[in-house]
């Protein structure tokens, strides 16, 4: 098999572009699951053990962000990381600490073993996390619904997504978000919106449209709203929709297919979407 990169580049084997790092994938948290066993690692030898799943080795430095947020969100529980030979005394490294060394350094062993052996473990609890993406408004949950799915929490307690007006877009994208209260009616939606208009002739002044109100509520406001939205020379802002579970819910719940399938389908073209995992 073959690859070509463009009209006027060379063409090469799949095996010369896996050579060349063009094939190579960052690590997931799967990947490091797949491959940590109850045996003890190195750094070097975890980046080799890597290398079938991810197309190639992957970079000294995605290995140690892995290993970083794999000791974060398991609160050191699933296994530690030391940069000297784990005895008695040795102390394991925080997260922050394991993304400043080197990977060569670095031995990764079981917390079982580490336990064994006298290992210092430090006490931390993970309780919370946050995960952004920007982009168009299927892609752009689809991105956050995956980091979820590689971390250790898996619990959603809030969404978020937020889209704009300006001159270049108009209101297209919050229409449209405004439109996908309807489609989610079962859902816990509160929304906010700084939104200001401006008219022909009217020097200094305008109407602007803010607050924040639950959803129905924000859905009637916004009705009456847009019919002078519609006669504005000028409209800019953002609109704020927050989803809420209690409880929070695993990330395969089938609310989150549902909410990403109507995201998707109406099209917001710009969008900012945040997830809070919790415990």
């Amino acid at each position: 098999m073959s690859i070509t990169f463009g009209a006027d580049t060379e063409v090469m084997t799949m095996a010369e572009a896996q050579k060349r790092g063009l094939m190579v994938r960052k690590p997931t948290q799967t990947d490091l699951r797949s491959v940590l066993t109850s045996d003890q690692f190195t750094g070097a030898d975890l980046r080799a053990l890597l290398e079938a799943a991810c197309g190639g080795e992957p970079s000294k430095a995605d290995v140690l962000d892995l290993l970083a947020t794999a000791v974060q969100s398991s609160e050191y529980r699933w296994f530690v990381v030391t940069d000297t030979e784990p005895f008695a005394g040795v102390r394991a490294l925080s997260p922050s600490a394991i993304r400043d060394k080197g990977l060569d350094t670095l031995h990764i062993l079981p917390r079982e073993t580490a336990d064994e052996l006298g290992v210092q473990v430090p006490t931390r609890t993970a309780t919370s996390k946050t995960f952004t993406a920007n982009g168009p408004g299927g892609a752009a949950m689809q991105t956050l619904l995956d980091a979820v799915s590689d971390y250790a929490i898996r619990a959603i307690s809030t969404l978020t997504l937020k889209v704009s007006a300006d001159t270049a877009s108009g209101t297209s994208d919050i229409d449209l978000a405004v439109a996908s209260l309807g489609m989610l009616q079962k859902q816990t939606i509160t929304v906010r919106s700084t939104i200001r208009a401006e008219y022909k002739g009217l020097i200094g002044g305008g109407i602007q449209f803010q607050g924040t109100a639950e959803r129905v509520a924000f859905q009637m406001a916004y009705g009456h709203a847009k019919k002078a939205l519609t006669a504005a020379t000028k409209v800019v802002g953002d609109v704020t929709l927050t989803f809420r579970f209690d409880p929070a819910l695993d990330v395969d719940d089938p609310q989150f297919a549902q909410i990403h399938d109507v995201i998707k389908k109406l099209g917001m073209k710009s969008t900012t979407m945040t997830v809070e995992v919790t415990k």
